[in-house]
């Protein structure tokens, strides 16, 4: 799927929720317990955050953040700086099987080994594969199989 046919497919969802958030309004739970990492005066990134619930909870921690929502993994390594840390919650594979959320392609999903690689230049703080139930709103809602990261960029920035 093209990034053209993405921006369009996310806009009608967004658009065909009327007043309802789709994600709820709540924080994600990985972000919110991440807490201890953002503070006042942080420049925090905030991508793929749709309605902007992770965004706004995390402006409310006096962070300045910049919220895309359409972008490539590799993008996403470019805009930290160097020192700087990358959290990432996504799914695996597995969760395919429960349909509770998440992307119904396996190509946007993600795998330990495959973060390991992608970040083998990185220092690996946390990175973690789990079944939770989630209840972000109707869209993500249900039994999950769950990845997380939390990465630090090399200070020498590559």
């Amino acid at each position: 799927m093209s990034r053209n046919d993405h921006e369009a497919l996310w806009s009608a969802r967004y658009r065909d929720a009327g007043d309802e958030y789709l994600f709820g309004t709540a924080p994600n739970r990985f972000l919110a317990a991440q807490g201890g990492w953002s503070g006042a005066g942080m420049s925090v990134l905030s991508v793929a955050d749709g309605e902007g619930r992770n965004s706004v909870w995390l402006a409310g921690q006096g962070c300045s953040v910049t919220v895309t929502e359409i972008s490539q993994l590799a993008g996403m390594k470019q805009a930290v700086r160097p020192g700087g840390l990358l959290f990432l919650e996504g799914y695996t594979p597995k969760q395919l099987e429960y349909g509770t959320g998440g992307p119904s392609a396996v190509e946007n999903l993600y795998t330990g080994a495959l973060l390991r690689e992608a970040f083998a230049d990185w220092e690996i703080v946390l990175l973690r594969e789990y079944e939770d139930v989630m209840e972000e709103g109707r869209a993500h809602s249900g039994r999950s199989a769950l990845i997380d990261l939390v990465a630090r960029k090399p200070a020498t920035g590559r």
